[in-house]
């Protein structure tokens, strides 16, 4: 009975490791920091997270950094006509008790200039910088791109 209890235990902090992580800092919680990784020859990556918080004062993310790679926040949006843009984006609101999720189509971190090549499960400290909560570093989580989720990183249309 002992070895089945192991098992299972070991099986669910498995599971709960793949599928995230979620860090707490003062009134910021941060769930799912990952940057998906598309190939062995990227020269720019994005980071996905959400980013709730639980005070009853609004917070914003103002600056973002990292040491493998020059750290920005952008919002790709589509145009009527089906163009695909990234704007680069100076600050992140965060409403009081609620949440901003960085997600793929909207805003999310890019990380351009990659000093080294980004491989599955080795994990980038990235750091945000708030308003109020002041620095945070993270832990993004660096993982194969999943099956059927695509990323156009031509850029050649932006302006």
């Amino acid at each position: 009975m002992k070895l089945l209890s192991y098992a299972f235990f070991v099986l669910l902090s498995q599971t709960t490791f793949l599928h995230g992580h979620e860090i707490t800092f003062k009134h910021i919680l941060i769930k799912h920091p990952v940057i998906p990784v598309f190939g062995a020859h990227m020269k720019t990556a994005a980071g996905y997270m959400t980013v709730t918080n639980s005070s009853n004062v609004q917070e914003r993310i103002i600056s973002v950094e990292a040491n493998f790679a020059t750290a920005m926040i952008h919002k790709s949006s589509v145009d009527i006509n089906g163009v695909a843009r990234m704007e680069h984006i100076k600050e992140v609101t965060i409403p009081a008790n609620s949440n901003v999720k960085f997600e793929h189509g909207g805003l999310h971190i890019m990380f351009v200039n990659l000093e080294k090549k980004l491989e599955p499960f080795k994990d980038q400290e990235v750091t945000l910088i708030f308003e109020k909560a002041g620095k945070f570093d993270i832990t993004f989580m660096v993982e194969e791109a999943k099956h059927g989720f695509k990323m156009d990183m031509n850029h050649s249309k932006d302006d």
